[in-house]
């Protein structure tokens, strides 16, 4: 199996958690070949994998802007080889419009602003981690979350990850992979 690299941002640790599941998921299938890095983990050369997944999280409707500064310095890099993007957001667990819809918006921009073509995009719903917050953002959160349909208790964190979502996202890289194993020794 080709070896892999899995890249991301994450704030509060639920795109961290989607990147280990497909890690995972590579594992189960036989690929011992998977490496996960934060942008700032990652190296400075990404030539030497097989392919890339890169993923970030939405917040206020907007990515990490040192995961924008990655993908467009290895945008050459990203184009030679099989990718893919993940992308976590609250919004993708919404089921009112147009909030449910904004999750794709984000992840079309984000490819749009960068110049990239990933092979595989995935959306994802991520997590509401209202015990993370501060005084002023716990309360914001929860009233962007009432109005997006999703929890207010902010007791506690809400994980709203679809995991056989994240799952067949997984399968599907490996079917885009499948070429270049064919070819390998």
């Amino acid at each position: 199996m080709p070896e892999l690299a899995l890249i991301y941002t994450t704030r509060e640790g639920q795109t961290a958690k989607v990147a280990e599941r497909i890690a995972e998921r590579f594992r189960a299938a036989g690929s011992n070949q998977v490496q996960a890095f934060t942008v700032a983990e990652a190296p400075r050369s990404i030539a030497n994998f097989d392919a890339i997944a890169i993923g970030g999280s939405v917040h206020f409707g907007h990515y990490e802007s040192d995961l924008v500064t990655f993908v467009k310095r290895h945008g050459n890099e990203l184009a030679a080889r099989p990718s893919a993007f993940f992308s976590v957001s609250g919004s993708a667990g919404s089921d009112v419009e147009p909030y449910a819809s904004e999750s794709a918006g984000y992840a079309s921009e984000f490819v749009d602003a960068t110049g990239w073509n990933p092979d595989v995009v995935g959306i994802f719903a991520g997590a509401i981690k209202y015990t993370r917050y501060g005084f002023i953002k716990k309360r914001v959160m929860r009233h962007i979350a009432g109005r997006e349909g999703e929890p207010t208790d902010i007791s506690r964190d809400h994980e709203l990850t679809d995991w056989d979502d994240v799952d067949a996202f997984a399968d599907d890289i490996l079917r885009h992979l499948a070429p270049a194993t064919t070819g390998a020794t």
